[in-house]
């Protein structure tokens, strides 16, 4: 499956196949603006879309019938970016109050908001987990990347702790963190951003997602 999140406020999801043109399958349609960004979990049971209507969402994937919307979150500032990690027991949502909130999923009736990392000083518009789930990069507008360890015992207190990495080590870390890779283009993002009459209504980055 590959998604597309579009500035009219709509998903769509199309069915690459094996051999054949991509087929639009379904079109969901409850957002009530741009759709910046989506993703699909590893396990391919679940799409996360983010919008610029402050909404969070999550559908059910199974076979042969159209996503189900499971949950709906609101959060009090525009998303920019969702991604769930590689072992689909988390999911991150970046947003513009510069804040980056992460719900846990394993065995939850609905989301569990575990996380709020308050440590950016600008809009956050990047979020990334590492392959091996223990690592989420952060990009933000104040020209920072952060790096938090997730898991038990990574702080006193449970919380995700801010890791002492450097720019390189974040671009090391490989295919898992796209973080590192967007940063050089926040600043320019956000400058015509800034240019333009309303921010909730310019820059959308359209959302894209696939499967495998």
């Amino acid at each position: 499956l590959l998604a597309c999140g579009s500035q009219d406020s709509k998903v769509r999801v199309y069915d690459l196949g094996v051999g054949a043109a991509p087929r639009l399958q379904y079109t969901l349609e409850d957002a009530a603006g741009s759709v910046s960004s989506l993703a699909f979990s590893a396990d391919s049971k679940l799409l996360a879309s983010g919008s610029l209507d402050k909404t969070l969402r999550v559908y059910a994937l199974e076979g042969g019938v159209a996503p189900t919307l499971k949950h709906t979150l609101k959060i009090p500032a525009e998303i920019e970016d969702v991604a769930f990690s590689a072992d689909s027991e988390l999911l991150a949502c970046a947003s513009l109050d510069s804040k980056v909130r992460v719900y846990g999923l394993e065995g939850q009736a609905t989301p569990m908001l575990k996380y709020t990392l308050d440590d950016a000083t600008d809009w956050v518009f990047s979020a990334a987990f590492s392959p091996d789930s223990k690592l989420l990069a952060s990009g933000s507008n104040d020209e920072r990347i952060r790096v938090y360890g997730l898991g038990d015992g990574v702080a006193p207190d449970g919380d995700p702790m801010l890791g002492p990495f450097d720019l390189k080590t974040v671009a090391d870390l490989a295919a898992g963190l796209t973080a590192g890779l967007l940063l050089p283009l926040l600043g320019q993002a956000t400058r015509r951003r800034r240019n333009a009459a309303s921010a909730a209504a310019v820059g959308v980055r359209p959302g894209v997602a696939g499967t495998r």
